[in-house]
């Protein structure tokens, strides 16, 4: 699979940004990782990405809180 997707991944475990970075980039997409919804809006705001993938719950700004500052 041949794929140029910017991706940002948003959890604050970090094996779990890992092993889906891994995966991801296996699968031919371009990653992008947050420890936390604050550090993915800073990163928003320097760079596009196609498509996000965000725990819901977080410490901080949850992933819902995150998706709605998009809107």
């Amino acid at each position: 699979m041949t794929c140029s997707k910017w991706v940002l991944l948003v959890d604050d475990e970090p094996m779990i940004l890992s092993l889906l970075s891994r995966t991801l980039t296996d699968a031919g997409y371009l990653i992008k990782t947050a420890e936390s919804g604050e550090q993915a809006l800073e990163i928003a705001g320097t760079c596009e990405f196609d498509f996000m993938i965000t725990d819901c719950l977080m410490r901080g700004m949850s992933g819902p809180e995150l998706a709605e500052a998009f809107l």
